[in-house]
């Protein structure tokens, strides 16, 4: 196992723009997190930086992390059971350098289980919702509509409320095993649904952002009607295992053939 594949292995899963994304938004909330430390006068600084890493670690665990494991099924289709193995190390590597490392850093400052706890609910709400078929994941988005009734009958405490910790470590493990749960469910469950409610969320949103769908190129329509002089041969002779680039592009067909 290579640390470098390991880390690298959800960026290349990921589209380069939501790549560049992820990263420009992450460096403009560290840098509002040291402004908020340095010239901030928060009654609770530390709800503050909590927030704002919140925010970083939502969108890491929901824009990035979670097309590892479209990565990790392709890779299972074609046989290479390394890149697999490098999508699943990812994932405690993530949790320990976006959740772990912040918690280090908050130790001279007090309220680190807090601010933990914080970091892991979101981020494993964003990495289920992506899990999630469309129509879990659309019932995930109305229940803050559900807060008001549901806040007459059970008052969940805040961040900076002493009683925040228990129920909040209980709800981020279960939030934790469910991601487990759903991420292991779709490595074994054999063919994804590629499309429509019962396909999970990060297939669906992948599909509408990305701009190949108006692409004529990728179109399967447009393929069906061209004439058989239109479409690609390629020369196999240049496969096998002395060429695998070449070879991987043949096993994806369509616009990836040489």
């Amino acid at each position: 196992m290579s640390l470098y594949r390991v880390l690298l292995a959800p960026w290349i899963a990921t589209p380069r723009s939501s790549r560049w994304l992820v990263v420009i938004v992450l460096v403009l909330l560290l840098v509002g997190d040291v402004l908020a430390r340095v010239f901030g006068h928060a009654a609770h600084p530390w709800v503050v930086s909590a927030m704002l890493l919140g925010v970083g670690n939502g969108l890491c665990w929901t824009v990035l992390i979670p097309n590892g494991l479209l990565l990790a099924l392709d890779a299972q289709r074609l046989g290479l059971p390394g890149i697999g193995r490098d999508v699943v190390w990812s994932l405690p590597l993530y949790a320990v350098l976006t959740i772990g490392v912040p918690m280090l850093l908050q130790l001279p400052h007090g309220h680190v289980l807090g601010f933990g706890i914080v970091q892991v609910l979101v981020a494993t709400i964003g990495a289920l919702y992506m899990l999630l078929p469309a129509y879990l994941g659309l019932a995930l988005c109305l229940l803050p509509v559900l807060n008001g009734p549901i806040s007459r009958v059970v008052v969940l405490s805040g961040p900076t409320d002493p009683r925040f910790v228990p129920w909040g470590a209980g709800a981020a493990l279960l939030l934790l095993l469910a991601v487990a749960w759903r991420w292991g469910q779709l490595l074994r469950g054999g063919d994804v649904p590629r499309r429509g409610m019962r396909a999970p969320n990060m297939i669906n949103l992948r599909r509408s952002l990305s701009v190949s769908r108006s692409d004529p190129r990728t179109n399967a329509s447009a393929l069906r009607a061209r004439p058989d002089w239109l479409f690609a041969r390629p020369d196999l002779r240049c496969v096998g295992p002395q060429a695998p680039i070449a070879t991987l592009r043949v096993v994806l067909g369509g616009i990836y053939l040489p």
